[in-house]
């Protein structure tokens, strides 16, 4: 069987995904159309047989259609319902009873374009995709009111490697039972939804406190860079591809996502499958799945500065010990979703 990808930009975590979807043989050739390229994460994919990449900025609708049409898919995905010519397509197969897969990230939020977007649902959602797949249960309650049926809502949308996360998992745990890193490190886009720069301003104001300090590493690209205090104890590293990002995340000690808006964050998932303990907002999604308060981390309310110190602070002020189990418990929380439960996932619907 053939599956037809729709997708504005595949990140790295995804075409992890749709290599596991190759190796579990119930699909034998995948065609990925992706219409944009994020300069600030520029993910290099490795090169696989079975998986065609076509990409192009200004994709028309003609062009996609030749490409799709031309492949011929049993199944299609479709990365969300903001692109205008990929909805185009998906209504193209829904009305071939091709099944029609649209991927949602979105958790509901009660806003007007949201309650505008279930009024219309029927044709402006519906129309276009046969399923839902959801990342998780903020996303689900959102699917169910746009009208979808629980059997056509799938789950595990997202995932991280974490074959490749949990890398020598329990020899590097070993060493942090002996030492642990008084680091704690950020992941992202240097953005205002990444909140960044109050993360750095929360963690000096704690630094100053301390007398073992702790450092802040920040590992992305993005325009506030430069709002970055300049500090000792903040390092700032570049985009990193996958494979050098293991090793930084398994020799820190502490991962923070502060995001004000963040509806999943698969980078959350990475942490914990490389062992690291999180502080994340209640407003990022994989947070739900994968932090639990004073088992693996902690959760805090999102763009509050006392909540973001007062975690930060209750998780620096934890013994090595203390530390240490959280570590634990975070590599042993990260196995819930794997690729291969994704790849099973979306094959469920062609093994019916």
């Amino acid at each position: 069987m053939k599956a037809l990808f729709l997708y504005s930009h595949l990140p790295a975590y995804f075409y992890n995904c749709l290599k596991e979807l190759i190796a579990q043989g119930d699909i034998r050739d995948i065609l990925v159309i992706a219409s944009f390229y994020d300069k600030d994460a520029p993910h290099i994919l490795d090169k696989s047989s079975n998986i065609q990449l076509f990409s192009e900025p200004d994709l028309s609708y003609e062009k996609l259609e030749e490409l799709s049409l031309g492949f011929s898919p049993d199944i299609v995905y479709i990365s969300g319902w903001d692109n205008r010519i990929f909805k185009k397509m998906g209504r193209h197969f829904c009305a071939r009873e091709i099944p029609v897969i649209m991927g949602m990230d979105n958790q509901w939020r009660g806003t007007l374009r949201q309650i505008i977007a279930i009024l219309l649902s029927k044709w402006s959602v519906r129309r276009h995709a046969s399923h839902a797949w959801v990342a998780g249960s903020y996303q689900y309650e959102f699917a169910r009111m746009l009208g979808f049926r629980r059997s056509n809502v799938l789950f595990n949308l997202y995932t991280a490697d974490t074959d490749l996360f949990s890398t020598n998992i329990q020899s590097e745990l070993a060493k942090k039972k002996i030492f642990y890193p008084k680091e704690i490190l950020f992941v992202g886009r240097f953005v205002e939804v990444k909140n960044v720069i109050m993360l750095a301003d929360v963690f000096l104001e704690i630094n100053e406190h301390l007398k073992e300090k702790w450092t802040l590493r920040l590992v992305g690209n993005g325009p506030l860079r430069q709002n970055i205090p300049n500090n000792p104890y903040i390092i700032i590293e570049d985009f990193r591809q996958q494979h050098e990002l293991v090793k930084i995340m398994q020799n820190s000690g502490v991962f923070c996502l502060p995001s004000t808006h963040e509806n999943w964050g698969v980078v959350i998932h990475e942490a914990v499958a490389s062992g690291l303990p999180v502080v994340a907002s209640d407003d990022c999604g994989a947070a739900v799945t994968f932090v639990k308060n004073n088992f693996n981390g902690y959760q805090f309310k999102s763009g509050d500065r006392a909540a973001l110190y007062k975690a930060l602070y209750k998780i620096i002020s934890q013994s090595d010990a203390q530390l240490f189990k959280m570590a634990e418990n975070s590599a042993h929380i990260s196995t819930v979703i794997t690729p291969k439960l994704w790849a099973a996932s979306f094959t469920s619907l062609i093994r019916k």
